[in-house]
């Protein structure tokens, strides 16, 4: 078969069509390694396993001392679950290949699908005094592998932190090591690391974007912010570096240098669904509503089944105090997420303003029911009773809420809806518990019954709690 540039898509169809064509009268001519190699990459791009181990059957007919061939059987046959066998051939190209690195690794592998973990280790630990730095990485980077299948981050970590202090250009090693921070909550460690690797190489995005990730954890939002705008200074194209930065910006409550972020994001990329929401959020918060609305619009646009768009859509019109269609948006957010007691409560509250005590009653009742380890729902029940006169029903509410959630936030509603009632012994009595518990929150109070701000007994009881 004459030789052709196997790359090009037209002359690689052309390639398994002759091919096919021949391994199914059983036998195959004589090919170029080359052309064998692009077809073993082929079917397993296919996630056709079988098809590309039965390329290699004939390949190692004509290159039997082809180490190459023997490597992607074991390879392959790893892929497959194939253990035993890939070790057979690794062992066979070992024989051809005393010293080639790839065998060691992949047998390395073969034994962490085996569970025979500390024969793996021991495997790696007698190659480690053998090898360059590269290399080194490599097998650091395997040991890091069988630590997370082990479930052990920890050493996870440390693996791929030292992979990285062998050879800090491993970019494979810079993005797998952020998994291993996530799953061991190595923050700190994570900032030193990346730190040194970025005086070894400035230009590194990777490492730019995982000490972002790192500061974020450590809500050194500033440090973050700048460590994700390096990432996509230095890689333009670097989505999600502007991405995170975006939402850390929002987290920060620095809307319009998120808006700045996102806006540069735009210069290269399409927005998707939730990227026009964040956008939609920093206006909103920026109290441009209108602008917020079109852009929660756009999103729902690109993903009707975006229920976060709808609820913020409805805190708008909340804002403009238009309340149909506030009740309108909240009830598209719960027809998709009909569990979120947020939702719940946000369109209990549009109910009241209202006066559909009912329907305030029920989903304010609902969003305690579907939250009950969240004080924030009962406090937002009970206030809606003690607002509307039932009073007793209140307390019963608070008693409830004492057997599911947890908070000084609950004493201090108790304490205003006992001097709602008129028992101001009980109510002073709960508001020394309350102080007793969390001064600082004292103001609560206030919020709920205005009228014993001023109350002398009361403001002696605070002052004399009072740090």
């Amino acid at each position: 078969m004459e030789q052709h540039n196997f790359k090009d898509k037209h002359m690689l169809k052309y390639l398994v069509s002759e091919y096919e064509a021949m391994s199914q009268k059983g036998t195959v001519g004589f090919l170029e390694k080359k052309a064998f190699l692009e077809l073993i990459d082929h079917y397993e791009m296919e996630s056709q396993l079988d098809k590309a181990i039965e390329v290699i059957e004939y390949a190692l007919l004509q290159y039997s001392y082809s180490t190459e061939f023997y490597i992607r059987k074991a390879q392959l046959l790893i892929e497959k679950k194939c253990a035993y066998q890939a070790i057979a051939c690794l062992e066979h190209a070992e024989i051809l290949s005393p010293s080639e690195l790839e065998i060691f690794l992949f047998k390395a592998e073969a034994l962490c699908s085996l569970g025979n973990y500390d024969e793996a280790f021991e495997l790696l630990q007698a190659l480690k005094g053998k090898l360059n730095k590269e290399e080194l990485s490599e097998v650091l980077m395997l040991e890091a592998h069988i630590h997370e299948n082990l479930e052990d981050f920890d050493k996870m970590f440390r693996s791929l932190e030292d992979a990285l202090l062998a050879n800090p250009k491993n970019s494979v090693a810079l993005e797998r090591v952020w998994l291993s921070v996530e799953l061991s909550a190595k923050y700190q460690e994570s900032v030193k690391l990346h730190n040194y690797l970025i005086d070894q190489d400035p230009y590194s995005y990777i490492a730019w974007y995982n000490l972002g990730h790192a500061y974020a954890c450590l809500e050194r939002y500033e440090d973050a912010i700048e460590a994700f705008e390096y990432a996509y200074i230095i890689n333009e194209k670097f989505e999600f570096a502007y991405r995170d930065c975006g939402e850390i910006c929002l987290r920060d409550k620095q809307y319009h240098k998120a808006l700045k972020c996102y806006n540069e994001a735009l210069e290269f990329f399409e927005p998707d669904s939730d990227f026009l929401y964040n956008i939609g959020q920093c206006h909103e918060f920026l109290l441009e509503v209108t602008t917020a609305k079109s852009f929660y619009k756009e999103a729902i646009l690109l993903n009707p089944a975006n229920d976060l768009a709808y609820y913020r859509m409805g805190e708008c019109f909340v804002k403009e105090k238009k309340w149909k269609s506030a009740i309108h948006a909240y009830q598209k957010a719960l027809n998709l997420e009909g569990k979120r007691e947020e939702y719940i409560a946000a369109l209990a509250e549009v109910y009241y303003q209202i006066d559909d005590e009912q329907q305030a009653r029920l989903l304010f009742k609902k969003a305690a029911d579907t939250a009950p380890e969240t004080t924030k729902y009962w406090i937002q029940y009970a206030s809606f009773l003690m607002a509307v006169g039932s009073l007793h029903e209140a307390l019963q509410v608070l008693e409830e809420a004492e057997v599911y959630a947890i908070g000084v936030e609950l004493l201090y509603c108790r304490t205003a809806c006992e001097f709602m009632l008129g028992h101001r012994q009980e109510a002073l009595s709960l508001l020394q518990s309350a102080l007793l518990e969390n001064y600082n929150m004292h103001e609560s109070l206030f919020d709920l019954v205005p009228e014993v701000e001023g109350d002398p007994e009361v403001i002696h009881l605070i002052q004399s709690y009072r740090a």
